[in-house]
């Protein structure tokens, strides 16, 4: 029996000693591609160790965003704050922004909301814009007047509000917090040395800041160039005819023409040997800016003919003193007459002495507010992709408390169009007086009538050839009055409440009109001293 079970005894035995060889192999294979890896391992780590370059500073440039009211216009302003220049992308449509809004509720909890504004992707430069590339030279500055609402708009625009805290970005979007990798371009500042002189950003962030609740004050008009030649020339003109007029006396108007007696007071005998004076007068101070060299008196030890001649000026016309004296009797009664007239109209009495009524004031214009009345609305916000899809909707309404009989057309819209490059006016068909009878209709109290205006087939060409911002003002002209159908139909020129804001993602023109250019960097003004 035991003989039986002997083969199948050593089959087993030997199983076990194949699988122990086969396993001590494996171990020692892995053993030595262990110790081959980490051989490897450590020559690549002190190879990179080796090869790793010193860290670069961080680029000196400064972005700011100064927002003087929420509606804008706003300015920005990149700064190159180093010692060497930077070459940045110049370009607006690269700003993005956070806006921040709080809120209290009726039961006193704060609620915290984030609004994200950005240009449209159509608008919004994908790579570095290379016609926007500018060199900023050191204590040099890129200054943009932008317009918030290309960013924030329609139901965003609701955030740009008093109180709002908003945080801006220019550029493109940063590497993750804690990544290792190198930064990959577009970069929106870089350094323009070989090698880099600090290290490339992909975007610059500016300072947060708080948005007002009132408008800014409007600035007054600073004069040309032109005009300020001209003030300063009439200011001139305006201290030498005060100069001249300085000998005429004191008390007479500027307007008002030194008489010859004044003349001759004011310059006294070339001889000072006929007159002598009491006291000193200006005749003997020296000739000053102040008075004219013409009407000074001589200085001592000139020539004799020099004074002849200036006492040739000097010396009275024949009945220069009558004519003066005529003249102040003249102007005595013009006094005493205009003093009477004065007397009478305050005392309510003529020179006969009869009392003259007070005019009665004139009552105002009866106006009858429950009147019909036109009121005209249009879309608050249109988005176009190009020129040709530019359409906005306009409203009209009876705003009055009466019914009224209109004929209302869009051929009588008027649109005047502010864009980036001026003002166009698409203009409305005038009144014929052969509108049918049928086209006038019963608008009632509060009843409305709207058009859908495609505006690119009625306004001019190149009217919206520009990417950018446009404000679309709406001008109704209700001017057919019916009286060649025997219609009595109200007539009058409304006005839009508000214009619409389009926003044209692409055009023929590009965005910018001309290339960025550099400043020098505004600088703070001085401090008062203590």
């Amino acid at each position: 029996m035991h003989m039986r079970f002997l083969p199948w005894c050593l089959g087993l035995a030997g199983i076990g000693l194949s699988s122990g060889a086969a396993f001590a192999q494996t171990a020692a294979a892995a053993s030595t591609g262990s110790a081959t890896a980490g051989a490897t391992g450590a020559g690549k780590a002190g190879a990179a160790a080796k090869e790793k370059a010193p860290e670069l500073p961080e680029a000196p440039a400064r972005l700011w965003i100064v927002a003087p009211s929420a509606s804008g216009p706003w300015t920005l302003r990149v700064d190159n704050e180093g010692e060497r220049p930077m070459r940045i992308a110049a370009d607006e449509r690269a700003l993005e922004l956070e806006i921040e809004l709080t809120d209290v509720d009726a039961r006193g909890r704060v609620k915290k909301k984030k609004v994200r504004c950005a240009a449209p992707a159509a608008m919004r430069p994908a790579s570095f814009p290379e016609r926007q590339a500018l060199l900023l030279p050191p204590g040099h500055s890129y200054i943009e007047h932008i317009d918030p609402y290309l960013y924030c708009f329609g139901k965003d625009a609701e955030a740009l509000t008093g109180g709002a805290v908003v945080r801006g970005w220019m550029g493109w979007s940063a590497p993750k917090a804690g990544a290792r990798t190198r930064p990959e371009p577009p970069f929106m500042v870089e350094s323009t040395d070989d090698p880099y002189g600090f290290a490339p950003a992909r975007g610059l962030r500016a300072p947060t800041m708080l948005l007002g609740y009132n408008a800014p004050p409007a600035q007054e008009k600073e004069p040309a160039e032109g005009d300020e030649a001209e003030g300063g020339a009439a200011s001139a003109a305006g201290g030498a005819a005060a100069a001249g007029q300085a000998g005429a006396g004191e008390g007479r108007p500027a307007d008002k023409p030194a008489t010859a007696t004044e003349l001759a007071v004011a310059i006294p005998p070339a001889n000072a040997g006929d007159v002598a004076p009491s006291k000193p007068t200006t005749a003997d101070k020296p000739a000053t800016a102040d008075k004219p060299a013409a009407l000074q008196r001589p200085a001592a030890g000139t020539d004799k003919a020099g004074a002849g001649s200036k006492a040739a000026i000097t010396e009275k016309p024949a009945g220069a003193d009558k004519a003066a004296a005529d003249k102040a009797g003249a102007d005595k009664a013009a006094a005493d007459k205009a003093g009477a007239g004065g007397s009478a109209a305050e005392g309510g009495a003529t020179g006969a002495g009869k009392p003259v009524p007070p005019a009665k004031p004139e009552p105002p214009p009866i106006v009858d507010a429950n009147a019909p009345r036109l009121e005209l609305t249009a879309d608050a916000w249109a988005d176009a992709s190009a020129p040709n899809r530019v359409a906005i909707s306009v409203t009209a309404k009876n705003a009055g408390k009466r019914a009224m009989t209109v004929a209302l057309l869009p051929r009588m819209l008027e649109f005047r169009v502010e864009g980036p490059d001026g003002l166009a006016i698409c203009p409305a068909s005038p009144a014929t007086g052969g509108v049918p009878r049928d086209m006038f209709r019963q608008l009632k109290a509060g009843g409305t009538q709207t058009f859908r205006v495609l505006l690119g087939e009625m306004c001019p060409k190149g009217a919206f050839n520009r990417q950018g911002m446009y404000k679309v003002t709406a001008v109704l002209h209700a001017q057919e009055d019916g009286r060649r159908v025997d219609v009595t139909a109200y007539t009058g020129d409304v006005t839009a409440t508000s214009p619409t804001r389009v926003r044209l993602q692409s055009a023929p023109e590009p965005f910018h009109m001309r290339t960025p250019r550099a400043v020098p960097t505004p600088q703070p003004d001085a401090e008062p001293p203590p």
